[in-house]
């Protein structure tokens, strides 16, 4: 070995560049399901508030250990009445594949499924759609229809909406 220091620098350079590329590159928005828990265990659980949650899950980080990577693509939250006693389940990807088994009614949760979006605005709430089963839009309120390759881009589309104000998609 000529020069062990550099060796050390190009290593250090290396493992740093590996690191940056399991942080998460998502421009997170929630679609929430009120009134319903996904009744299958969840990967990690946190006594964290709404923004909490949603803060560890749009990072990427582990809700009981932060600074751990998790990848996160949803969450159920129920509130608590004191402050103090919130409950966060975080789901991954993998187990979302196949969720219409496990979809219960619970008045004590809501379940808020991210989407990494390409629109640049950012929602002042904690969400940006809510989703309702079982609904169909009155042809006399639409007001424009388009032909989009994904969930993702209908819901980008209407964010960044700029003729009239986008208030509700049906893909």
């Amino acid at each position: 070995m000529k020069n062990p220091l550099l060796l050390l620098l190009l290593l250090l350079v290396v493992i740093s560049q590996e690191s940056e590329a399991y942080v998460p590159k998502c421009n997170a928005f929630y679609v929430r399901w009120p009134r319903v828990r996904l009744n299958f265990k969840a990967v990690a659980e946190a006594r964290l508030s709404l923004t909490g949650c949603q803060s560890a899950c749009s990072l990427g980080e582990d809700p009981v250990s932060p600074g751990k990577q998790l990848e996160c693509a949803a969450v159920n939250h129920q509130a608590s009445p004191d402050g103090f006693s919130h409950h966060c389940d975080v789901f991954q990807p993998h187990q979302l594949q196949n969720v219409d088994g496990y979809v219960e009614a619970d008045d004590r949760f809501t379940f808020y499924w991210k989407y990494c979006l390409s629109s640049t605005r950012k929602c002042s709430g904690d969400y940006a759609y809510t989703y309702l089963s079982d609904r169909y839009m009155d042809q006399k309120s639409v007001i424009k229809t388009t032909t989009k390759e994904n969930l993702e881009e209908c819901l980008s589309d209407c964010l960044d909406e700029s003729a009239f104000e986008c208030r509700s998609i049906s893909f």
